[in-house]
This record gives C-alpha cells, sequence and structure tokens, in this order.
C-alpha cells in the first residue's frame, strides 16, 4: 500500500486509466442529448465517508461522459432504514452500496434480486473474486451482490516497544507459545504493581470474538444445515485462552473502564499498547496519522494452521423494484471492473476482490506490514448470515460473563448455541 501521498498524488494517473479504459469513446459519448439518456438511480457512499466521496464522484462523473444510453442520479448515504421505505414504497434505486456483511439477510428477506439472471455469466462472482467476499453475496446458489472492495485482519505491532523488549521487531512472534511470551514481556508496570503499558488486549482492535472461535480451528455456522455451531468443542477451546489472558492481566470491565474497550484500537496508538489485531488501514492509521514504525502479520494460531482473519467491505446490489435493470447490470460491471478496483486500491488502500486486480499489485512497491497482511487474503473468513443480528449480540453477552469472571465458559456458549438455534429457526424454519 502506497503512503497517503503517494496514493492521492496518483489519483489522476489512475483515474485517466480508469477513463481511457472504459471511455474510448468519450468525446462521442458527450455528444449525446442528456435528456436522450436513462437514468440509473444510485444509491451510493452508504456511510457518507468524506474519503471515499471524491473517488466516487469521479466514476459517477466517467460514467456519465461514456455512456450513451444512461446517466446517473445518485443519492449519498441511503441508510437501511431509508432502503427499506424506498422498496416498500416503489422508489427502490436501480443500484445500491452495500455492506456486504448484510447482502445474505437482505435477499432472503426479499428485498435484493438475484443478479445470474441478469448479469447471463459476464461476471462469475464464485470464480472471479475472493472467497471471502465472494461467500459474503452468494446465498444458496444464486449471486445477490458483486464485491467492490475488502479489507483483511492480522496482528500489528509498536516496533519500538518490541526494540526496546528485546524483541524481534521486523518479524513478529513466529509461534503461538512465542506470541504469549511477547504479551508478557511486553506488559510493563510501574513500580506499585499497576499495569502501565500492555503487550496485547484481545478485544482491543477489529478482530472480536467470532475471530478467535475461527483462530482455534471453531465454528459460528452449519451452510448446510443453517444452522449455528457455537457449542463446537474449539470455541470453547479459544473462550478458555481469554479466562487465562484475563486471570493473568485484568477482566473485560477492568480494561474497558481504562479506555481498552471492545472494537476500539484501545491504547495502541498512544504507544501504551504494543500489539493488536486489527485491519489493514490501521497500519496506515499509526504510521501516517500517529507517526511510529509499525510491523505486521497473520496472528500465529495455537494450532499452527488456523488463522481468524476475516473480511469486511462493501458490495453492490439491485433492490426488488429497481426501474432500469439494464442500467443497473451496466454500472455495476463498470463499478466493479479490474480498472475501477485497481483505482480504490491506488486511491485509499481499499482491497480489490477481484483476482485479475491483486494480480496487477506488486508487493514489492508496497511497504512490508501491508504486503504481510494481504498475504491473508484469501484465507479470510466470511460471516454467516444475519451475524450483525444473531452472532455479534450473542458473543457479547458471552464476553460479559466469562471475561469478567462470571460465568464459565461451557454453560455461556451452551445458552448461546440455545438462543442462536432458536433465532436461526425463525430465520429459515426448523430442519
Amino acid at each position: 500500500m502506497l503512503s497517503r501521498l503517494r496514493r492521492f498524488s496518483s489519483v489522476g494517473r489512475f483515474f485517466a486509466y480508469v477513463v481511457l479504459v472504459f471511455v474510448p469513446g468519450v468525446l462521442l459519448a458527450s455528444s449525446v442529448v442528456a435528456a436522450q439518456k436513462s437514468t440509473i438511480v444510485l444509491a451510493y457512499n452508504i456511510y457518507g465517508n468524506d474519503d471515499r466521496e471524491a473517488i466516487w464522484q469521479r466514476l459517477i462523473q466517467a460514467f456519465n461522459e461514456q455512456s450513451e444510453l444512461y446517466t446517473i442520479e445518485a443519492i449519498r448515504a441511503v441508510g437501511n432504514d431509508k432502503l427499506r421505505t424506498m422498496i416498500a414504497g416503489g422508489q427502490a434505486p436501480d443500484v445500491v452500496d452495500f455492506d456486504r456483511y448484510q447482502v445474505v439477510e437482505w435477499a432472503h428477506q426479499g428485498l435484493f434480486l438475484s443478479l445470474d439472471p441478469l448479469l447471463k455469466g459476464e461476471i462469475e462472482v464464485a470464480v472471479e473474486f475472493l472467497p471471502g467476499p465472494a461467500n459474503e453475496s452468494i446465498f444458496q446458489g444464486q449471486t445477490y451482490a458483486i464485491p467492490t472492495d475488502t479489507d483483511v485482519r492480522g496482528l500489528i505491532w509498536n516496533r519500538r516497544l518490541l526494540l526496546e523488549a528485546g524483541l524481534n521487531a521486523e518479524d513478529g512472534p513466529g509461534s503461538w507459545p512465542e506470541f504469549n511470551e511477547y504479551v508478557r514481556k511486553l506488559t510493563q508496570s510501574d513500580p506499585d504493581g499497576n499495569i502501565i503499558t500492555y503487550g496485547f488486549v484481545p478485544w482491543a482492535g477489529n478482530w472480536g470474538a467470532v475471530g478467535w472461535l475461527w483462530h482455534f480451528g471453531g465454528q459460528l455456522f452449519d451452510y448446510e444445515a443453517l444452522r449455528p455451531t457455537l457449542d463446537h468443542p474449539n470455541n470453547l477451546e479459544a473462550y478458555r485462552w481469554l479466562v487465562d489472558w484475563t486471570q493473568r492481566y485484568g477482566t473485560l470491565e477492568t480494561l474497558s473502564s481504562q479506555g481498552y474497550g471492545r472494537w476500539s484500537p484501545g491504547k495502541f496508538f498512544e504507544q501504551r499498547q504494543a500489539m493488536m489485531v486489527a485491519h489493514n488501514e490501521l497500519v496506515t492509521v499509526a504510521t501516517e496519522i500517529h507517526g511510529f514504525e509499525v510491523g505486521a502479520g497473520p496472528l500465529p494460531s495455537p494450532t499452527g494452521r488456523d488463522n481468524g482473519t476475516w473480511s469486511g467491505g462493501f458490495a453492490l446490489a439491485i433492490p426488488a423494484g429497481a426501474k432500469n435493470l439494464e442500467g443497473a447490470v451496466e454500472l455495476i460491471k463498470f463499478l466493479t471492473s479490474t480498472e475501477t478496483q485497481l483505482l480504490w486500491w491506488e486511491s485509499l488502500g481499499l482491497i480489490p476482490t477481484r483476482y485479475d486486480a491483486l494480480s496487477q499489485i506488486d508487493p514489492t512497491l508496497i511497504p512490508q506490514a501491508h504486503a504481510n497482511l494481504l498475504n491473508q487474503v484469501e484465507q479470510a473468513h466470511w460471516r454467516p448470515p444475519y451475524t450483525g443480528e444473531v452472532f455479534w449480540p450473542l458473543l457479547d453477552q458471552v464476553d460479559d460473563k466469562v471475561l469478567n469472571g462470571l460465568q464459565d465458559p461451557v454453560p455461556a456458549l451452551q445458552d448461546a448455541q440455545r438462543l442462536a438455534e432458536a433465532r436461526y429457526a425463525e430465520i429459515f424454519g426448523a430442519n
């Protein structure tokens, strides 16, 4: 991943490349009277991120200039509630930029159209895209979205703190026992025994309980039976390690009160936390905003073969009730093309989901920390259907009980499994 200055300085070059590839007849296309074109309603930039807005605007302009048949009517930051209202009221956009983890949920509820009969084989998501993003876009053999970008998670460490502790700041820990030893050596206390710098905090970062379960070889969901598997034996092993950590260093409640909250970077950017598990963008945040050197790579696993890394990101879908289906397909092809994905990578460091785009990234031209994380993209797990509704809140409850010493992990996971089974039976029907 290029530095922020280099990335932004090269946007014009890459944008020109996108336009050249997609717009061999710009001058001819621009002579078409706009009123003669049919409108494609695009709900874009779902969360209204300012850093994405400039790229979105350039892509919208490029499509409008090159297309002889269509013009985009763009609506920024259409949230889920508004989108549901628009669909129910017969005012659905033709294309929607959507948080990918919810695609299957909306498809199952009949809110997104299957793209397979519309694409007619022009895009094969299961073949052309990374497994994580692809599997979050496909449900029961039907494609409901095309992935646009992704990220990847791993261990990120403060190089200075590792060097001062006499540890390998270049490569980081190479095994699970070594990782635990790093945690111990990097945890520093004052003369009164109060911890002032943590080597690692399991819930501070962007990994979550789902990452820990996968990392210990556990499972969340049986896709054939459409049922949860929170009672998988390896899930218990993950929580046993987490409990051991809390007994050594402090409970979830204690550390959260000190600023080491769930899904937050904790004190990593204040350099009072030596390592964290997080997504790749935080390497850039540490180096270019907070000004210190970091290393990164896969988190070593207890088994030596499992990796809890998982991917987030966005996708484009066509809502039920969309009026301009042909235009929607053309716009999706443009916005998910290899050239467009490379533009997002070059401008903001958003990892491409297309194999063709990934193959054009030269790992020798990006910092080693980014390259180490990028190497994991094919291993990244994907979030099961209704993760946001079922798994995240239930596992938060397990964490609250188990990581605060209020309940043993065995009954906590059993209770969560029963609740999850009941909810999925409601969603998909009893098997």
